[in-house]
């Protein structure tokens, strides 16, 4: 399916921004339809002060979906000989082995390496850095290739004050506004791009999402969901699938909200709950999914509240690598369906203690968003919405 640029609200809202002082395309609905509230941040840090040469090409289509694993060579053991992240697909975090070496890069690893990613969409090249200056600030930049019109592959995004997430362990980040032309000086305007960036507690677990409101329907973007090689404290991260246990995790997400017919993009979170029973089915775990307290977060920091999600009582798709799918839904009444969607994951541990993952929904019609001024003739709200979150759940 073809992507349409929403050319006329991207340069009304890029217009306004530049240099440190930008404004913040996270927008509320207002009481008139099409009415916009807007908000300001401040950025900080240098964006030309970087090295970076990875080459930005897009030639893919998110709509395809289509999702990479990169699950190395596991044994009947469960462990992973080769399995490291690339720079290309994966994350790379800095995160380095006791004697130096990088954990989740391209390298020679040690036995056994359990390392492994999830990706789905566009997003390449994915890296981090954090710059400590003379006078003790530090920096975020993120770099993230293969994305079309979110600046130049030596522009990294920064860190943004858009909105507070709620885990402290993931971080806001911007795509710059302008690229010029360094032939002419010509000033070209960027498309509207936003990425979550979260490592987990531990450091074992990290993940990436990248999305645009500056499409219909949905835009170019992307997420990845990594185990890394080593944790924070450079201990090797494994995995064994348990037997005869079951288990909680609980945690938080942190997303986007995206209207996909054309105008503005939220954030959004609340709290998960993953219930695992290992020892039954016999043939694949059974687990059980619930999200409440689940927001829609405005720049003015007004909340609107989304129905709690659930999944029914399904196997849990749990392999030998520890990857897992499920499926959840939400009901804007009992028996009216609302949102539907999938939750990717990953389990960390040895006795699997965290779990990282992505969860991508799809919704139309009335909810959190209902406005009588935007019905069609039939009395059904005619906005859709797409909502990708990033996970960290523990035991």
């Amino acid at each position: 399916m073809q992507k349409i640029a929403a050319i006329s609200s991207v340069l009304f809202a890029l217009a306004a921004c530049g240099g440190s002082n930008d404004t913040n395309p996270f927008l509320e609905r207002s009481n008139k339809v099409g009415q916009n509230v807007t908000d300001t941040e401040t950025e900080t840090g240098d964006p030309t002060d970087n090295t970076d040469t990875t080459d930005n090409t897009d030639t893919s289509d998110t709509n395809k979906d289509t999702d990479t694993q990169n699950t190395g060579n596991y044994d009947d053991s469960g462990s992973n000989t080769s399995g490291a992240t690339t720079g290309e697909l994966g994350i790379d975090s800095g995160q380095s082995s006791p004697d130096g070496s990088k954990g989740d890069i391209t390298g020679t690893l040690p036995d056994p390496d359990q390392s492994i990613f999830i990706s789905s969409g566009d997003v390449r090249g994915v890296r981090f850095e954090k710059i400590e200056n003379d006078d003790l600030t530090t920096i975020d930049k993120l770099y993230i290739d293969n994305i079309p019109f979110d600046g130049v592959s030596d522009l990294p995004y920064l860190a943004s004050s858009a909105f507070t997430t709620s885990q402290d362990t993931v971080g806001l980040f911007r795509a710059i506004a302008t690229v010029d032309d360094p032939v002419n000086a010509s000033e070209i305007l960027q498309m509207n791009y936003f990425a979550l960036y979260g490592k987990s507690e531990t450091g074992a677990t990290e993940f990436v999402i990248v999305k645009s409101d500056s499409y219909i329907p949905e835009g170019f973007g992307g997420n990845i969901i990594q185990r890394n090689q080593y944790d924070t404290d450079g201990n090797l991260v494994l995995f064994d699938r348990p037997a005869d246990t079951q288990a909680k995790f609980t945690g938080k997400y942190d997303g986007f909200r995206v209207q996909t017919n054309g105008g503005f993009i939220t954030a959004t979170r609340g709290d998960v709950e993953f219930n695992f029973d290992f020892d039954d089915f016999d043939d694949n775990p059974a687990v059980y999914f619930f999200a409440t307290n689940r927001k829609m977060v405005g720049v003015d920091g007004a909340e609107i509240e989304l129905p709690n999600l659930k999944s029914l009582l399904q196997t849990a798709g749990l392999d030998e690598t520890g990857s897992f799918s499920i499926e959840v839904m939400s009901e804007i009444e009992p028996g009216k369906l609302y949102e539907n969607g999938t939750i990717s994951g990953l389990l960390a541990g040895e006795i699997p203690m965290e779990l990282v993952g992505v969860m991508t929904l799809s919704s139309s019609g009335t909810g959190g968003f209902y406005d009588p001024a935007n019905l069609r003739v039939d009395g059904v709200e005619a906005d859709s919405f797409v909502e990708t979150s990033g996970i960290f759940a523990y035991r």
